[in-house]
């Protein structure tokens, strides 16, 4: 649910983009600080797969038939939001939220590793400041990652902080239902 300070905008301030062969999300106009951008909505699964976003500790949203690559053309917008180690938005629950102001075409990127524990489908990160860093999920950072991006980790993961005691993060058993959006 968002924040207060975290207004969702009225009608779609996002959309699809192919840029130089990729395909990515980007602000369809200015969006401030604090609003929320987009919800994502889909299956919740115990276990991650390549288009899943980690929203709890034993909990994945994945958009329906992920597998199907015939169904890649109907797919929810989250699915195309790209990894940046300079990201313009934070994931709060589903909600994504603006964590500065983004201006109307530029692409719109999250830290992959301030949702996901241990990734799926591991990458190297192809551009922006980590260029050439294998981007694994929190699980793989050092100490001075994991509290670089303190600040926007998933409550899930803030425990893991503590480095004198670590505590895994497992999936469990798929667990399938139905998220319906809330109004």
């Amino acid at each position: 649910m968002p924040h207060d300070d975290q207004q969702a905008l009225s009608g779609p301030c996002a959309g699809i983009h192919r840029s130089d062969g990729h395909l990515g999300v980007v602000a369809s106009r200015p969006v401030r600080a604090g609003q929320v951008i987009m919800r994502a909505e889909g299956l919740v699964v115990g276990r991650p797969s390549r288009y899943s976003l980690q929203i709890g500790e034993h909990a994945h949203i994945a958009p329906p038939d992920a597998d199907n690559a015939e169904s890649a053309t109907i797919r929810p917008m989250w699915c195309y939001l790209n990894h940046s180690c300079a990201p313009s938005a934070r994931f709060d629950g589903q909600d994504l939220i603006a964590i500065r102001d983004i201006s109307k075409g530029e692409e719109i990127g999250f830290d992959y590793n301030t949702t996901e524990y241990d990734m799926d489908e591991p990458f190297i990160c192809g551009g922006g400041s980590c260029d050439g860093v294998w981007i694994r999920g929190f699980k793989h950072l050092d100490i001075a990652g994991r509290l670089r991006i303190a600040a926007v980790i998933a409550p899930y993961l803030r425990p893991l902080l503590d480095v004198q005691r670590p505590r895994p993060v497992s999936a469990s058993a798929a667990d399938v239902r139905t998220v319906t959006r809330t109004s």
